[in-house]
Formats: C-alpha cells, structure tokens, sequence
C-alpha cells in the first residue's frame, strides 16, 4: 500500500491534470475553506477513506487508482537462462 505521501502526490497530480484549483475542489468536497485539502495534498493531513471516494470521484478516477503500488521498472533488462537439459 502506497504511503500517505504518495497518495497526497497522486491527489494533486489529478487534479492538476484536470487544471482544478484548490478552492475549486474545496468546495466541491464541502470544505469549509481550501486550506484542508492542501494539507492533504501536502501530506500534513490523513486522508479520510470517504474523502478519498469523493476525490475519486471528482477526478474521475478509480478508487484504487489511489491505493495501488507503483511498479518501478528495473533499470535493466535481465535474462536468465535455464541450464541446458540432458535429454533435449
């Protein structure tokens, strides 16, 4: 599972994207003001797990989109070869 840093970094990434501002998004989420959703998108507030399905929502994105391991690549490509059979 992704850390809360990294799901504040895809939060924000989305809504970027979607050119969104802060406030814009605040008040679709019902937020008193836009500082709450900068916390989170800065990693100094948890998120909320129904926050999180509204986010979704409104990036349209698929909730786990937000939970999901990011795969990095090796930096090289790697071959392994099987010892060579006696019977062939």
């Amino acid at each position: 599972m992704p850390t809360n840093q990294e799901i504040a970094k895809r939060l924000k990434d989305e809504r970027e994207k979607l050119s969104l501002t802060l406030q814009k998004v605040a008040k679709l989420m019902g937020f008193d003001n836009y500082q709450i959703l900068s916390n989170i998108e800065s990693g100094k507030r948890k998120i909320e797990a129904w926050e999180l399905v509204r986010l979704s929502r409104i990036y349209h994105r698929d909730f786990n989109y937000f939970l999901e391991e990011i795969l990095t690549p090796q930096s090289e490509p790697r071959i392994i070869w099987r010892a060579k059979s006696e019977r062939n």
